[in-house]
């Protein structure tokens, strides 16, 4: 086990105020202002988001100024919730803008018009041409808006900003089950490694006929842009793509967090008196929540499932914690002790890294093959406080508090993700998302799990 280093002291009060401090300078620092005239591509009016870094990167794979993405403005706008919420309102309606009929919501804006432009490593990949609008994307990421929204309304209790919204989100979350789960087995399926968020994960190198071993991100980006190119011919058309089955996986992460922000949905719906979708979606919940109980659980961990014939993936993977979010979930004690708290997989001194430490192909310098991401460790955070608050389990309360810790030793320098042996920062600066350690701090149990 290794927890708390007994050279580190438990953050306090001053630290938890000054990084506060600095996640509101970032914000701020990082919002962006856009005043469209409106056309055919692009919906009229002013558009106002929180891009993820605003430093300007020769590395074209970090360049994220002035962009915007999915997952990234669902967080920015939880982290708003807490000191600006006309500014939070503002991250989610401008992330809706560019929603399609079908309810699709694409995992990338790009405000200034350059989604066809491939960038530099992608041209170096083979890659003339990006995506079909030179707006938007023709993929999703995971789909955490709900929650994001009713943090939102738990802030504000703010009934106007929850009918206008929660329209659009029906549209999407009903886009998410008519067309991302192909074989109607109640769980989400991703088209792309990008999907996921986890871009170049372990978890991705079996459906993309990688190895399980060390690769440069060369070879990575290499087979990526080579299913991004397959997609591309097939006009991005999921049915299509689907049937071919180039690549069809089920992550357990994603579909946790569908399931988590299903129920979202239950609730908001409910306090806008619309009782009978809330119900439809309390029924996709449940049936999703289960899905993934019964055919996730490999014996071991949860685990992602590739194709039709769910075979199990067997890279030991942080979005194996996710499940403990779940009503109903009955292994967390094992999964807390065999695997979160084991120093030989996930317990290491600057908190859990995404892949297990004992992987053949672990990396904590490469991208997403092994490095502390705050994001993940966020959510992991959420079903430690689930356990803890429902089974009073110390160890869950520990490795909660352990993460909280770690977190902030890390945000002396806010970078995109961490080596967790060193803390070194790695990819983006003044990355905004990182502010998501500070619900961690609001529900950390130091005084209780220490006594």
């Amino acid at each position: 086990m290794c927890l708390l280093n007994s050279d580190k002291t438990l953050i306090g009060i001053e630290t938890v105020n000054a990084v506060y401090e600095d996640i509101k300078k970032i914000m701020k620092k990082n919002r962006i202002t856009k005043n469209f005239k409106g056309t055919e591509n692009v919906p009229g009016g002013i558009h106002i988001f929180t891009t993820p870094s605003v430093h300007e990167e020769q590395d074209s794979h970090i360049n994220y100024c002035g962009k915007q993405w999915f997952w990234d403005s669902c967080f920015h706008a939880m982290i708003l919730s807490g000191f600006d919420c006309a500014g939070a309102m503002e991250e989610l309606f401008s992330l809706c803008a560019f929603q399609r009929e079908d309810g699709f919501i694409p995992h990338m804006i790009y405000r200034d018009g350059d989604g066809t432009i491939p960038p530099l490593w992608a041209k170096e990949a083979g890659v003339k041409h990006f995506w079909r609008n030179p707006f938007y994307s023709d993929i999703i990421q995971p789909p955490v808006i709900a929650m994001a929204a009713e943090k939102i309304y738990n802030t504000t209790g703010d009934t106007d900003f929850l009918r206008t919204i929660i329209k659009k989100l029906v549209k999407y979350y009903d886009y998410l089950h008519v067309k991302r789960d192909p074989d109607r087995d109640n769980l989400i399926s991703i088209i792309h490694p990008w999907e996921s968020g986890w871009d170049n994960s372990q978890r991705w190198d079996e459906p993309m006929g990688l190895k399980r071993v060390k690769h440069t991100r060369f070879d990575i980006d290499k087979k990526k842009m080579e299913l991004f190119l397959s997609h591309a011919g097939k006009e991005w058309n999921e049915e299509v793509i689907f049937s071919e089955g180039t690549f069809n996986v089920e992550p357990v992460d994603f579909n946790v967090l569908y399931c988590v922000n299903m129920k979202s949905m239950e609730r908001m719906l409910k306090v806008i008196g619309d009782y009978d979708r809330a119900e439809l979606f309390n029924i996709r919940a449940e049936n999703t929540r289960k899905a993934i109980l019964e055919y996730m659980w490999d014996g071991d961990k949860y685990t992602d499932l590739f194709d039709k014939e769910h075979r199990k993936s067997s890279v030991k993977a942080a979005g194996m914690f996710y499940p403990m979010m779940l009503e109903g979930e009955t292994h967390y004690e094992y999964l807390i002790e065999k695997h979160l708290l084991n120093d030989k997989e996930f317990a290491s001194p600057y908190g859990i890294p995404v892949i297990s430490t004992d992987d053949p192909a672990y990396d904590p310098e490469q991208y997403w093959r092994g490095n502390v991401w705050i994001n993940v460790n966020y959510f992991v955070v959420l079903g430690l406080r689930k356990i803890y608050g429902e089974h009073k389990m110390k160890s869950a309360g520990r490795a909660w508090d352990y993460i909280r810790n770690s977190s902030y030793l890390l945000l002396k320098n806010f970078y995109e993700y961490y080596n967790p042996h060193t803390g070194e920062g790695y990819g983006a600066k003044s990355l905004a998302w990182n502010g998501l350690v500070h619900d961690m701090n609001n529900f950390s149990l130091s005084t209780a799990i220490n006594q």
